[in-house]
């Protein structure tokens, strides 16, 4: 197998080191889909490539929110949550279903909490949601 040698900027490559990812397999993915949405506009499947391109982004920007929710999850359960109010927060993620984010902000609102101070808005995706709710039960299952 060939390798490769890539160029960062020092912050990123401090963040890279401090995380436990497989960095071959995520960058191998992303030169993939790079190349395969080259290679659709090379034989003139323009929208073909624009979906690809564009279902990508989707899915970094679900990753995203998730891992930012998890974070908001942990520090709510850490700095502001009674312990009483950490199971039905977390339970959310053992129930099935697609409305996570209507679920949370019910149950915040149910325990007193303000919504927007505890996800910071009032509306926030199913991806942050979910991922808050994660966050919550890796705290609680710590206590």
């Amino acid at each position: 197998m060939a390798s490769l040698n890539l160029s960062l900027p020092d912050d990123l490559k401090e963040r890279m080191s401090a995380a436990n990812l497989n960095w071959s397999a995520l960058a191998k993915e992303a030169f993939i889909n790079a190349l395969d949405i080259e290679d659709m506009k090379a034989t003139g499947k323009i929208r073909e490539a624009g979906i690809a391109r564009l279902r990508e982004s989707k899915r970094k920007n679900t990753e995203r929110e998730h891992a930012e929710g998890a974070a908001a999850g942990r520090e709510w359960a850490l700095d502001a949550a009674e312990y009483d109010d950490l199971k039905p927060v977390a339970d959310l993620a053992d129930e099935e279903r697609d409305d996570v984010a209507d679920a949370l902000c019910h149950t915040l609102h149910e325990a007193s909490y303000d919504i927007e101070a505890c996800l910071g808005t009032i509306n926030p995706s199913e991806a942050f949601a979910e991922g808050f709710v994660a966050g919550v039960a890796e705290v609680l299952a710590e206590v």
